[in-house]
């Protein structure tokens, strides 16, 4: 089956939970104090700055921030996010749309085992970009 996320679409979204942690000082630069900062500034930080969080090592910072840094963290959200629908949820509505058509394909209606083999493909995905930085 042909994906509806592309690699530009994960590269896009990545970047775009990095920046907003950069925007809201959340980064763990100076302390991590929550200070919002100019978009400017954000966008210097994340692709510029010489340091470890910069937009190179990309996928890492976000593993790192988003799911300390664990495999099993990693895999249960993804779970999660995966099989929780709440219906005045703008995120979980806007996920539809990248569902396939046939509801049988649906998350929530295919085995686990073979959710299971997705959510690992997942974190092999995430696992080789990292390393690839």
């Amino acid at each position: 089956m042909e994906s509806r996320f592309s690699s530009d679409n994960l590269v896009a979204d990545v970047d775009a939970y990095n920046l907003s942690q950069y925007l809201h000082g959340t980064d763990g630069e100076n302390g991590g104090n929550g200070d919002d900062r100019l978009l400017s500034d954000a966008l210097f930080t994340y692709h510029f700055w010489d340091g470890p969080n910069r937009s190179a090592k990309r996928f890492t910072h976000f593993y790192e921030t988003r799911f300390g840094g664990s495999a099993s963290t990693f895999r249960s959200t993804v779970r999660n996010i995966l099989l929780n629908f709440e219906f005045f949820s703008a995120f979980d509505f806007g996920k539809r749309f990248f569902l396939p058509e046939d509801e049988g394909q649906w998350p929530e209606n295919i085995p686990s085992g073979e959710l299971a083999s997705f959510v690992e493909g997942m974190h092999t995905v995430f696992t080789r970009r990292t390393e690839g930085e």
